[in-house]
Order: C-alpha cells, then structure tokens, then sequence
C-alpha cells in the first residue's frame, strides 16, 4: 500500500475519534522506524483576569460621555475627546468679511445606556499643546499634558449644553437610511469665535495648529450614557457685501465656512475606569470589558504538552500538530440583553475576539496587522443536551506546532504559553468566496464578554491530534 494511501486513511480513522483519553492510531504495517503515530489528547487550558488599562487610540468612531457598571464591577467609564480640526488650505475670506457665528457641531450615531437620562456636554480649548499626526497616544493620556484645566478661559462654549440623547429636536435626515441623526449644536464665546475668525493664515495644518491647538470636548454631569461620536464639524458663518455691475447697492451674502475633524488630523479618545469594586467579580468568571478595561489570559500548558508528546511520539520523529481547536464558551442569554444598565446584561459580547501572545498584543493592536494572531467571530450553537450555546472557536495547529519543534530543537521557553483574549474590530475582506481577515483594530465601542474561568465546573480544555513520522 502506498504511503499516501495509508496517511488518508489514518486520518479518516482519526476523524472518527471522539475519546477525551489518550488514543493512539498508530500503524504496525510499517516497519518501527517508518511507522506514522497519530494521538489524540486532552490538556487543561488555565484562564485568570487581566488588566488592561489603556490601548492605542486610533478610533473609527468616538465615545463621549460617563456610564456606570452594575455595582461598579467594572467601574465607571468616562470618555472624553481631544481632536484637531482640519485647516482648509489655501483658503481666503473675501474682502470686507465679518463674523456672525462661530459653532461646533457633534453628530451621534447611537447611545449606550439610559436615553432619556441628561447629560451635560463642555467644550474647552486645548491651551498647552497639540498632537503630532504620525504619534501613537494611548487612551488614558494626562490630560494634564494639553490642557492647563482653567475652565473660565479655556471653555469656549457660550452656556451650559443639556441633552437627552434620544431626543431627535436637533437632528438631520439621512434618506440613505432612513433614519435621522441626531447632533448637537454648541454656540461658542465672542472671544472663541473672533480668535477662530482672526485666524488668516491657511497655507498649512501646522500654522493653523500653531493658533488652534485643538478641542477638548467632555461632559460635566450625567453617569448613565456614553454617545457614539461620528462627526465633528466647527463652523465659522460670516457674511460679505459686493456691487454687482450696474447696480445701485450693495448686495450682502452670508456664507458657512466649516472645520472638519476628519482622517487628515489627530483624534484621540480619553477613556479612563474609576471606582472599580473587585468584590463583585466573580471567580468562577473571567470578564473581557472594552473598550480597554478587562482581558483574559490564556495559559496553555505547552511545557506539559511538549514532554507528553515527545515521549510518545519518541525523539527520532518530527511533531506534526493535525488539530488543536480551543473553544471558549461564553456566558450570554440574549433574552436579557437590553439598553438599559441591568444587572444581568451591561453590555453584549464583543462580536469578535482575538487571541494572541501577550508580548505581541500592543504590536498587533497599534500596528494593525495580524501576524500570528487569531481571531475568531462570535458564533452560536447548541451542546450535546440540546442547550444554545455562544462560542468563539481558535486553531492552534502552527502555534502548537512551532512550539513543538523548537523544543524538540532544544529552544525550550517558558512551561506556559502565555496569551490574551481581546475584543477587536478586524478588517475583513473576501476573494473568491473566502472571508479572511486584513488588519486589526482594539475594540472601541462598549462591550463585556463573559467566559468560564478556572475556577468554573466547565473550564476551557484544549484537544489536540499530533503525529509524529
């Protein structure tokens, strides 16, 4: 029989496995020497809380505003924004313009939290320094940095702005989606407005950032709602007067000048956790809170696994990992997740999850590519007793195997293989009918993804097929 033939064979044999206990498929048609083993087995995976109390803030879309935590188990969330505003190049008033208003405009999409509860939004201008386009910040920058925090000269709203965010009075039409987004609208000072108005020299973003630093948007009161930033427009509305020819009078003209907060200048999302009550985390859960508050470390025992595998499959034979799917089992009942702050649901699980190195995670999240990391999308099914279940699934197969061989080469590391659970937001494209996954962002919006721990009476276990030939 030729060897493939055998191989195909094997594995056939090997899909049909379903034993937890060590299972040997190996062949004695074969001479010793040539002969291919083939094992199941099954390790137990350690799981333990981690912190993580910043990311690199690069965000898409922009939170605002404080929320609590049922009984602060994951703390208060507060968000501010710190953002540029885009110099419109080259651009020139016509002669003889005056001012009528300066106004800052921020369009939400959506709301976490309680909708119809207030909330106090202030705007201040960022008076010590601004922020260099190609740095990376993270998100629990000191505010202190940028801002002197002298609320009377460095606050550039006119009075005192309370919203409710399920409010629509302030709201345009979107006919693509039929449906209105809400904004706010913020009047600004005299002194705010004619500084912006004064503001001449337009050849470049740096000049124009030399003046206007930059916008610290926060709120004052209000602990039930973060916002879903998605625009930042400043407007500038000034009006202008010319003589059409042959008339008798001066014709007047009024005109909207605007200031986006767009992809050409630095947006950086503050978002700090306070209060946080330890007490109330339970341990047979592991919390996986974004954005940037809790992770789970994953610890595989790859010292155990290698020394286990490598007596059996024995020393002359190269490691070949065939399968290593670790499933991590999530702990969600939909029928309880609202958008309310209940205490059974203060957020629905992150979408997608990442697992990767710890030492590689900044790497990956700052620099958006993928590597060796893996994500995996949140996927429902059902257990063996028919129950709904919610899981998200990672191959190990090059990992494990990579691990294997530098062992088995003598390049032995540490006994655990550390590595952590991320909420992310990947880029995802598709060709010829495969998804795949491009780049990687740290998960921006609220989320808290709930799994079993160690301690729990289901913790997580790793099964893995290996050969050795």
């Amino acid at each position: 029989m030729r060897r493939i033939e055998l191989i195909a064979i094997l594995l056939l044999l090997l899909l049909c496995a379903c034993s937890s206990d060590r299972t040997s498929t190996g062949t004695s048609i074969l001479p010793t020497s040539d002969e291919i083993l083939v094992y199941v087995d099954t390790f137990a995976v350690r799981s333990a809380q981690a912190g993580a109390s910043a990311i690199i803030s690069q965000p898409d879309s922009l939170l605002l505003g404080e929320c609590d935590s049922p009984d602060q188990r994951f703390g208060t969330i507060h968000a501010d924004i710190l953002t540029q505003v885009a110099c419109p190049e080259s651009f020139e008033y016509p002669d003889g313009a005056w001012l009528e208003s300066v106004d800052l405009y921020v369009y939400y999409s959506s709301w976490y939290g309680n909708g119809t509860s207030p909330m106090s939004i202030a705007v201040y201008e960022l008076d010590k320094q601004t922020f260099n386009y190609s740095d990376l910040y993270p998100s629990d920058l000191d505010i202190n940095d940028y801002w002197s925090g002298d609320k009377v000269t460095t606050c550039i709203s006119k009075q005192e702005q309370v919203i409710v965010p399920s409010s629509t009075r302030d709201s345009i039409y979107l006919s693509s989606t039929s449906s209105y987004l809400p904004y706010i609208k913020i009047a600004t000072t005299d002194e705010f407005a004619q500084k912006v108005f004064q503001i001449r020299d337009f050849s470049s973003q740096e000049s124009f950032q030399n003046i206007l630093k930059g916008l610290y948007i926060t709120t004052e009161f209000g602990s039930a709602n973060i916002l879903y930033v998605r625009d930042i427009i400043l407007t500038v509305r000034y009006g202008f007067s010319y003589r059409k020819m042959g008339a008798e009078n001066d014709t007047t003209v009024y005109d909207v000048k605007a200031f986006y907060a767009n992809s050409e200048v630095k947006k950086v999302n503050r978002i700090v956790y306070s209060d946080r009550d330890n007490s109330m985390l339970n341990d047979s859960l592991n919390y996986i809170v974004s954005p940037a508050n809790m992770y789970a470390q994953i610890k595989i025992p790859i010292g155990e696994m290698s020394t286990d595998i490598l007596n059996i499959i024995g020393s002359e034979k190269r490691p070949y990992v065939n399968r290593a799917k670790m499933q991590v089992n999530v702990v969600y009942d939909p029928s309880k997740a609202s958008d309310k702050l209940t205490q059974e649901d203060w957020a629905k699980p992150s979408a997608y999850m990442m697992l990767a190195q710890k030492d590689s995670v900044d790497n990956h999240l700052s620099t958006h590519k993928i590597g060796d990391a893996l994500i995996s999308q949140l996927a429902q099914g059902t257990d063996s007793a028919g129950a709904t279940i919610y899981t998200y699934s990672f191959d190990l197969v090059k990992i494990l195997t990579k691990e294997l061989r530098s062992r088995q080469a003598g390049y032995a590391t540490s006994d655990t293989l550390q590595m952590v659970l991320v909420p992310v937001e990947p880029t995802i494209a598709s060709s010829s009918n495969v998804v795949y996954y491009t780049a990687v962002s740290a998960k921006q919006t609220i989320s808290t993804t709930t799994i079993k721990s160690t301690n729990s009476s289901q913790p997580m276990e790793l099964e893995i097929v290996y050969s050795g030939f």
